[in-house]
């Protein structure tokens, strides 16, 4: 009795935060559509780069992965139109290549094109998996019960950071060289001060202990809840049978 009112806590601390994540995660490429169709009008160079794109297509298709060696793109998979649908939202829209854009205004075309591609592959992952959760469960499966399933739940937390970051890099990498386009450029907006280091550091060191501080207590709480101790400051703790 006691190990099922346990396993009940458990699967109520995960169904809490996942439906949360849910709504997040597939919110998101809807919105991430909507705000990606102006880059077409106000960053052509980072569409561009977002396409891998070296020349105007009309329709373009949607490019999975690839790379450009030598000017020439190469281990690519093209998609017909699709490209166009996501960039322009129409399926014979053209898509401005890097050939529309002087050669000093190029951003580092590879780097936006994966790190573009890496936010949208795990986006789309970490969407489909809330998706195939709850068509489980509607199914009456519970997925909370799949060893696999558990163990991608914890790996989703990485990879969302990862899926973050790559999106970062894609945005910043994918303006250079300016920092507002047609406006500003990075040079003359980038500082030298050495104070700089500092701030870095001391974020480094304060993220990575709180880091630590949250693996540390996290496993000490599975442990004491495996060992099945009946006095734990929290409200996931197994609870005495009456």
């Amino acid at each position: 009795m006691l190990r099922g009112r346990r396993d009940r806590h458990h699967r109520l601390g995960f169904l809490v935060p996942f439906a949360f994540a849910t709504v997040a995660a597939i919110t998101q490429p809807f919105v991430g559509h909507i705000l990606g169709l102006r880059v077409a009008e106000t960053q052509p160079a980072k569409l561009a780069a977002f396409e891998l794109a070296e020349t105007t297509e009309q329709p373009a298709p949607l490019r999975l992965g690839g790379v450009i060696i030598d000017g020439e793109v190469r281990y690519n998979f093209d998609i017909p139109k699709i490209g166009s649908l996501i960039a322009r939202n129409s399926f014979d829209k053209p898509v401005p290549g890097l050939d529309t854009i002087p050669e000093d205004e190029h951003p580092p075309v590879n780097l936006t094109h994966l790190s573009f591609q890496t936010m949208v592959g795990l986006g789309t992952l970490l969407a489909g998996s809330t998706v195939l959760f709850w068509l489980a469960r509607w199914r009456r499966r519970d997925l909370t019960q799949n060893r696999w399933f558990l163990r991608f739940a914890v790996l989703a937390g990485p990879l969302a950071v990862v899926a973050l970051e790559a999106g970062w890099i894609a945005t910043e990498v994918g303006r250079q060289p300016r920092v507002v386009w047609q406006v500003l450029r990075t040079t003359e907006a980038a500082g030298d001060s050495p104070r700089i280091w500092w701030s870095l550091t001391g974020t480094i060191i304060v993220y990575a202990g709180m880091t630590t501080a949250a693996i540390v207590t996290l496993r000490s709480m599975a442990r004491r809840w495996r060992a099945g101790e009946h006095d734990l400051p929290s409200p996931y703790g197994p609870e005495a049978s009456a």
